[in-house]
């Protein structure tokens, strides 16, 4: 963290800093993460996409003015990095804006990105907007494995550039990989080694979860041996793995993190369907709130989306902070 803080450059990241660290000294219970998909549309049609096939168009979106309104609340509720997600968030000219506006703001910001749009211009911009950091998604070593995967020509391509676009205008590089029955460990391996070769300062590997695309499928999570494989190729100068131990429990479930949908709801995670309020009805303070008030089971070692029971738990959370909402 301390690296993306010197990245940034922000003094006022630094004094948001400090009132998190004290907020949470005075026994105050506040989000570190926010997470705000701008928009779910995408060039790709990935398998392992946790954003159903079938999604809302963008008259449903947030505008530019109601994301700015959204970063002065995630500010005051003392929220620390905001990541633009999707979706495809590039495909939003105004997300260089949002950023601009993130970054004024005091918080850090990333962006997950394919890389089909991120050209050295755009990058630019970024940097120019007070990007921190930016997580290119690669599925594969093997350039045409990773199209296939992306279900987009020349998608393979397009991210390594983004990768060197990005270290060229001095925005911090990070190379996220979907872990699939499909691509562990093996596959991971090699996208590692990609990834020093490209220069990126970290890579983040995160199991599949059964949502979305992939749940369409029907295929579940990883099974136990793969996590466990996974898991060996941590390495704390340079992999991080989601859920790092069988007895981790995700930002979600421990109430790091809130998600914005692009029309506004309000979930634990980008990959959870189940709102639990939405930011154009109810202040974002409000929903945290009632987010702590309500019972949340703890799952460890695993996406509580992976398992039936704690499908549904989540489900019942949403509908218990939903009730608490006026």
């Amino acid at each position: 963290m301390a690296r993306l803080y010197r990245a940034n450059g922000s003094l006022r990241a630094w004094g948001a800093l400090s009132r998190h660290a004290a907020l949470r000294l005075c026994g105050r219970r506040v989000p570190a993460f926010l997470h705000i998909e701008p928009t779910r549309r995408c060039q790709c049609q990935c398998v392992h996409c946790c954003v159903p096939s079938c999604e809302a168009t963008p008259s449903d979106e947030l505008s530019l003015a109601e994301i700015r309104t959204l970063l002065d609340q995630a500010r005051a509720l003392g929220i620390l990095q905001v990541i633009f997600t999707g979706g495809e968030p590039l495909l939003r000219d105004d997300t260089d804006e949002a950023v601009r506006s993130a970054h004024r703001a005091g918080l850090l910001t990333r962006v997950n990105t394919n890389g089909v749009l991120l050209s050295r211009e755009r990058a630019q911009r970024l940097r120019e907007a007070g990007l921190t950091e930016a997580a290119v998604s690669l599925d594969s070593a093997d350039a045409a494995t990773h199209d296939r995967l992306r279900g987009h020509a020349g998608a393979f391509h397009a991210a390594v550039q983004a990768i060197h676009h990005l270290r060229a205008v001095g925005i911090q590089a990070r190379v996220q990989v979907c872990a699939t029955p499909d691509n562990t460990p093996d596959g991971v391996r090699a996208l590692i080694a990609l990834a020093r070769q490209l220069g990126a300062h970290s890579v983040r590997i995160l199991p599949v979860r059964a949502a979305g695309r992939w749940a369409e499928t029907g295929r579940g999570g990883l099974a136990d041996e793969a996590l466990a494989a996974l898991r060996s190729l941590q390495d704390v100068r340079f992999v991080g793995v989601e859920l790092p131990t069988e007895q981790s429990v995700c930002a979600a479930l421990r109430r790091q993190s809130l998600s914005i949908a692009p029309d506004g709801g309000v979930t634990v995670c980008p990959a959870v369907p189940f709102a639990m309020g939405n930011v154009r009805r109810h202040p974002l303070a409000a929903v945290w709130r009632a987010h702590g008030e309500a019972p949340l089971r703890l799952y460890r070692g695993n996406c509580p989306l992976n398992d039936p029971v704690t499908f549904a738990a989540l489900r019942e959370h949403a509908n218990a902070v939903a009730d608490r909402l006026p």
